[in-house]
């Protein structure tokens, strides 16, 4: 038996990955107190407040030696660490990103075959 639903209630096809790349981003976003808490216990608070203190001072950082060499990141590597050692930490940087995008792909699969094959086991 055929159901029609109505096209007001559809999500496009090109939407779909914003909803669940949102999906992938919010359980991480209410997971991250969890995982403090099992760590740190009743004094998470203060790894919190260091976290924050020590994010601000390396935007700090970073702005101010965008200001000095004011270029891109593979320059500013190459321009204070020198051209062997800033091409080792561009490499490096260049696999952070790569390692990073397999992650987030790997979930994303995760979260498709979660959704579309509830049934399906995922091979691990």
């Amino acid at each position: 038996m055929k159901t029609l639903i109505n096209e007001r209630f559809l999500v496009s096809p090109y939407l779909v990955f914003f909803l669940i790349y949102s999906n992938i981003i919010g359980i991480g976003i209410m997971s991250f107190q969890r995982d403090i808490i099992e760590d740190a216990g009743y004094d998470a608070w203060i790894s919190v407040i260091l976290t924050g203190l020590s994010i601000h001072i390396l935007l700090w950082m970073m702005y101010r030696i965008h200001k000095i060499a004011n270029n891109d990141v593979i320059y500013i590597h190459q321009f204070c660490f020198g051209k062997w050692i800033g091409g080792l930490l561009n490499v490096f940087i260049i696999t952070y990103f790569f390692v990073l995008a397999l992650i987030v792909f790997r979930v994303y699969i995760e979260v498709v075959q979660v959704w579309m094959f509830p049934l399906m086991k995922n091979g691990k």
